[in-house]
């Protein structure tokens, strides 16, 4: 009778269609092994069960594909198992100089415990219909309205001048799209980066709120503004989530967006996209003040061996199998992004999908959510501060003051 190993993740297309790929390459080594595939969405849903309720203490789940955000407190209840003995005994492909640093520090603890290996690497990114911006007529008409080229932005007046521009609803056309439905996902994501590229900071050294000066305030107005003030992002943004605010994009109702480089993968792939091959990709623009910087959004997730799982031997065979060369390709492949040095440099994977000529510089400037355990109840704040504010149920100086207030509470 085979042995089975269950595995718990996102209900996300690039997950499933990956880790079929990488349980066959698994199975051609392991012919004793099957393994079972729960999916579950939304996040929080997965947050819930596995951390809050305690599931991966159940015996339930051997797998758990596994958000950054989450490490910490998982950490700290003992909800993982340290791999350690395992690397040292049987390191993964090329581990670990074939992974750049910053995928490397988020699933380790203070002394240098690694709890999971990385799988999915999703930076967000610029993304521009090319076949817009480059359109000979467009730059005429863009050249006479604001008196400077049409050229991918750099900085956010940049990005604001080229959404209004292109801001056609008669077209089915908006200059952009946000993903603001309170789901403390792409929301919380959205306001943290507006507010680390214009040279903010969530929490200072003492872990002190610091994100209620000039940098903050200016990063959330920014939001809401895109919505309400300057039309340029659609009504209905408040209403979607990180993965229909991709397809938004996907089906070619925006010109340029920030988002997750999953989307950038799909955007070239004709089963999920209109748009295949009218992409460009550059960094996210940087605040317009001395203290702007072009940065990204470092969160990723980790396959990971729940504490309780009985098979720990043979879930560490599929995480090296998932992480190998071969693996993290078909992770690619998938729809999903890889996460190897040796995936984002193959010359056929920046063919087909050209962002990854500029995955390396992506991570060269990353900002992650403080890798402290009590982030998640931090997150629910930022969730609400940001719905208040783009509900306009509160103006954003008193929704950002009511936020630091209670986080200063939490802390």
């Amino acid at each position: 009778m085979s042995n089975i190993l269950r595995l718990i993740a996102l209900d996300f297309i690039g997950f499933k269609n990956a880790l079929k790929r990488q349980i066959e390459l698994f199975y051609n080594q392991f012919k004793d092994y099957k393994i079972k595939m729960e999916f579950i969405s939304p996040y929080e849903k997965l947050y819930k069960l596995m951390v809050r309720e305690k599931g991966v203490f159940s015996g339930e789940y051997d797998l758990f594909l596994c958000l950054t955000d989450w490490i910490p407190e998982l950490i700290k209840m003992n909800g993982l198992t340290i791999l350690n003995p395992y690397i040292k005994e049987d390191p993964p492909e090329g581990w670990p100089n074939l992974w750049v640093k910053s995928l490397l520090k988020l699933q380790m603890d203070k002394g240098g415990g690694i709890y999971g290996f990385p799988y999915h690497n999703g930076p967000i990114i610029l993304m521009y219909r090319k076949d817009l911006l480059e359109d000979e007529d467009e730059k005429r008409r863009y050249w006479e309205k604001y008196h400077r080229p049409l050229e991918k932005p750099k900085t956010w007046s940049e990005f604001l001048n080229v959404a209004k521009f292109f801001t056609r609803p008669e077209e089915n056309l908006y200059g952009t799209v946000v993903g603001a439905y309170p789901d403390g996902h792409m929301n919380v994501y959205d306001f943290l980066l507006h507010l680390w590229t214009r040279g903010g900071r969530l929490l200072d050294e003492n872990l002190t709120p610091a994100f209620d000066g000039i940098e903050g305030i200016e990063a959330l107005q920014f939001y809401v503004d895109l919505i309400w003030k300057y039309k340029v992002a659609p009504r209905e943004s408040l209403d979607l989530n990180s993965v229909k605010a991709g397809q938004f994009y996907l089906d070619g109702k925006a010109a340029i967006v920030w988002q997750w480089s999953g989307y950038a993968c799909m955007a070239e792939i004709a089963e999920y996209s209109r748009v295949v091959g009218k992409t460009g990709y550059a960094l996210v623009p940087r605040g317009d003040g001395k203290k702007g910087q072009h940065k990204t959004i470092n969160v990723y997730w980790v396959l990971t061996i729940p504490a309780g799982s009985n098979q720990k031997e043979a879930a560490y065979q599929f995480l090296k199998v998932a992480a190998s060369k071969l693996g993290d390709r078909f992770t690619t492949e998938a729809g999903a992004i890889g996460t190897r040095l040796s995936t984002w440099r193959d010359e056929g994977v920046q063919k087909k999908w050209p962002f990854y000529c500029i995955m390396e510089d992506l991570h060269k400037n990353v900002g992650s959510p403080p890798q402290i355990s009590e982030y998640p109840l931090i997150n629910e704040v930022l969730n609400k501060m940001v719905d208040d504010a783009v509900k306009l149920r509160k103006p954003v100086e008193v929704a950002i003051r009511d936020a630091v207030a209670e986080i200063k509470n939490l802390l």
